[in-house]
């Protein structure tokens, strides 16, 4: 086995990419620059690259004839630029993978794809993987987009695996980290009235680690679609509140209306035309913060790929932590 992981400086990237090594596995890192490769201090040396059209031509040459996997985890997550999406996360995902196709005729293709792609739940009715796709971002719409290429211009004899987590969590993460510092602050800012109500599926990086390493075996699927998530399902009170324990504060909830919250993003954006701002608040993450629940089904990958979920949301918190304040990002 020997496999190509894009995006091996991202968050999820660095894991899988240190993960597959640790079993053994011929593992090549396509990263942007060495900086964060040395930063979180990943073994070898990274193939430096990006999704450009230009820069995809150039580092696919360099891959071995004898690559028997791709895992695309390099995407895009929030931007205020509403083209963003679909340039990085659809259309570098079709070029990348036209140009695989010409290369080679027998591969493993593994797509980090989204919840969001699906769109928010019903409270108490989780999506599985039989649920239609109805998105209701930008950044749920372009991972939509490339999934439909994928799976309707895949080669006879290549497989495709799509893998859709919910909230990841783990050390290294920068986006939850936001959440750890408002704890920190003893100040946590909530959507409406009813902002801790709101439920989620959540998954610890290292079990989605173990579900991508365990679906690399299922060579003789065309077609594989998987929710990497934790059996229970949190508020995001109950989140922050397992956060507060493992940080020893006792924080206070601010409930912000939705339409403020909406005029500040909107305003971050007109902003960010004349500044600097880079801000996780976007006017596309408002359709994710809106929905009530954003909740999915992992027993799939339980039943058909034996997984068994060993980080709880107390256990991953407390790693994240942990890691958090060796990098003093707390």
């Amino acid at each position: 086995m020997k496999i190509l992981i894009t995006g091996a400086t991202g968050f999820l990237g660095s894991h899988l990419y240190e993960g597959a090594l640790s079993d053994g596995i011929d593992s090549i890192g396509l990263a942007r620059s060495s900086k964060k490769w040395q930063e979180f201090q990943l073994p070898g040396e990274p193939l430096i690259g990006d999704l450009s059209e230009e820069s995809i031509s150039e580092w696919i040459e360099k891959l071995p004839d004898d690559l028997t996997h791709v895992i695309h985890t390099a995407g895009i997550v929030h931007s205020f630029d509403k083209l963003i999406f679909q340039k990085i996360n659809t259309l570098a995902t079709i070029d990348l993978f036209k140009k695989l196709t010409k290369k080679y005729p027998k591969l493993h293709f593994v797509f980090i794809s989204s919840l969001a792609a699906v769109g928010p739940s019903l409270p108490n009715i989780p999506h599985d993987e039989m649920t239609s796709l109805n998105p209701t971002s930008l950044y749920g719409k372009s991972k939509r987009e490339a999934e439909d290429f994928l799976k309707q211009n895949l080669p006879p004899k290549w497989s495709l695996t799509i893998i859709r987590p919910p909230m990841v969590i783990g050390p290294r993460d920068p986006a939850v980290l936001d959440i750890f510092k408002m704890v920190k602050g003893r100040l946590v800012l909530q959507t409406g009235f009813r902002g801790t109500k709101k439920l989620y599926s959540f998954v610890c990086v290292h079990d989605v680690v173990g579900i991508i390493k365990e679906s690399l075996k299922k060579d003789h699927q065309n077609l594989a679609v998987y929710f990497p998530s934790y059996p229970t399902d949190h508020s995001f009170g109950e989140i922050i509140e397992v956060i507060s324990q493992q940080m020893g504060k006792k924080p206070f909830f601010l409930p912000i209306p939705f339409p403020a919250i909406s005029a500040l993003a909107h305003s971050m954006a007109f902003l960010r035309k004349f500044f600097p701002i880079e801000l996780r608040l976007t006017p596309d993450k408002l359709h994710e913060l809106k929905p009530q629940a954003w909740t999915c089904s992992g027993e799939k990958a339980n039943s058909e790929l034996g997984h068994q979920y060993l980080w709880s949301l107390e256990k991953t918190v407390a790693a994240t932590l942990e890691d958090y304040q060796k990098r003093k990002w707390l």
